[in-house]
């Protein structure tokens, strides 16, 4: 079903159609001011994801972005100039870095972490999870200084 709206705005009329989908909400989003680091997008998904767009960790490599109509209305996929990592996914050192994550591009891996919802108060430090999550800075000084 499709409906035109036509919105008076300073003496012009504006022609705006929208595609109604009992299934799709297609309200344009507004960017959530937390970006990467937004914790409510997993925490509150329902009622924050709504409202608040947030940027897709694969950044344009993501595959779900023509696949998944929903995915890409809710995340954007703005490039991401960056160097692949010299060492590779499997040999780099700092594939747990949120920093260095951001600055070299892994394959197989997304650019940005996912903010681990347990913060600096988080007691999982193995690789895998370091792979996947995010935490505040001083989580790896806590870390650095326990090894």
């Amino acid at each position: 079903m499709s409906l035109f709206l036509f919105i008076y705005h300073h003496h012009s009329f504006f022609f705006k159609f929208f595609t109604i989908n009992s299934s799709t909400n297609y309200k344009t989003l507004k960017p959530c001011r937390d970006g990467y680091d937004c914790l409510l997008q997993y925490d509150d998904p329902v009622e924050h994801n709504a409202t608040y767009s947030h940027p897709c960790r694969w950044s344009e490599l993501c595959r779900d972005v023509n696949r998944n109509s929903e995915h890409a209305r809710q995340f954007t996929h703005n490039s991401h100039h960056t160097i692949l990592c010299k060492y590779g996914s499997e040999q780099c050192s700092k594939v747990t870095d949120p920093e260095h994550r951001r600055t070299y591009r892994h394959e197989g891996l997304p650019d940005f972490l996912q903010p681990c919802k347990y913060k600096d108060q988080c007691r999982d430090r193995s690789p895998e999870h370091l792979k996947k999550f995010g935490h505040p800075s001083n989580f790896y000084q806590k870390t650095t200084q326990s090894n």
